[in-house]
């Protein structure tokens, strides 16, 4: 494993600061749903789930395309040691991409048609009750025991855990939409889940995976979920816990 790419001093918070810099650019001001983050929700156990969430790779940026295939090169013993056999081009146009924009749901700073390449996986016959409309493939950093590939490189190499994980997979389950006039971030409920797409026949996504439903006995979704806004408040330059905890006292106030 290689460290010589990596500066002296991290100015970034990741892998990716022309994203990071969208984010400050655009999301200070975003729509943040503070109500949809008191939905319960529960951690998902990769023992049960195996990383289903995985299961169509994940859309990325031109530079976080770039970047991660750059790394796959530069760290190709690392991703062999850890007993991923990584394909050359691991970074992909998405086929369906033309039929299915995915800019057209997620905010534009998170996606393009670039995605990550997908490998076999018999999610169906290893998940119970592994969704009609979900594919029998996984994004190619997945592990055989579903942690992520990415990640494993963060930690190896003494970074951040998301140092290297693309934006939408650290942030998943909450949702970053593009918005009428400003992004909109939001935990997803069956009632706006951002990928209920009868008319591209696909029932969903979010809410499909069982870290995204409804959990009786979970935890509330800004406490469960703090470490994901934790970061992203600190890549943006706002604090959405503190915002989340104004809410509620306001709330109390006023009742």
């Amino acid at each position: 494993m290689s460290n010589t790419n990596l500066p002296e001093k991290l100015t970034n918070f990741t892998a990716y600061p022309q994203t990071e810099q969208a984010c400050r650019d655009e999301l200070s001001q975003a729509n943040f749903d503070i109500d949809s983050f008191q939905q319960n929700r529960q951690r998902c156990s990769l023992s049960s789930c195996h990383g289903m969430c995985c299961h169509y790779g994940v859309h990325v940026n031109q530079e976080t395309a770039e970047t991660i295939q750059k790394v796959v090169e530069e760290e190709a013993e690392f991703f062999k040691s850890i007993g991923l056999d990584l394909p050359k081009e691991v970074i992909i146009d998405d086929e369906e991409y033309e039929d299915f924009p995915v800019e057209k749901f997620e905010w534009k700073g998170m996606s393009s048609v670039k995605k990550t390449a997908l490998k076999e996986k018999p999610f169906s016959r290893l998940v119970n009750d592994y969704p009609k409309h979900f594919k029998d493939t996984a994004c190619v950093f997945l592990l055989d025991d579903s942690r992520c590939g990415l990640q494993e490189l963060s930690k190896a190499k003494g970074l951040h855990p998301w140092y290297y994980k693309p934006l939408p997979c650290w942030l998943f389950p909450i949702f970053i939409a593009p918005g009428e006039k400003q992004p909109e971030i939001f935990l997803p409920s069956p009632e706006a889940e951002p990928w209920y797409l009868p008319e591209y026949d696909y029932d969903g996504f979010f809410t499909k995976v069982p870290c995204g439903q409804y959990s009786e006995c979970g935890q509330i979704g800004y406490i469960l979920l703090q470490e994901e806004l934790k970061f992203l408040s600190a890549i943006v330059g706002r604090n959405f816990g503190q915002e989340i905890q104004d809410a509620i006292a306001n709330s109390a106030e006023s009742d």
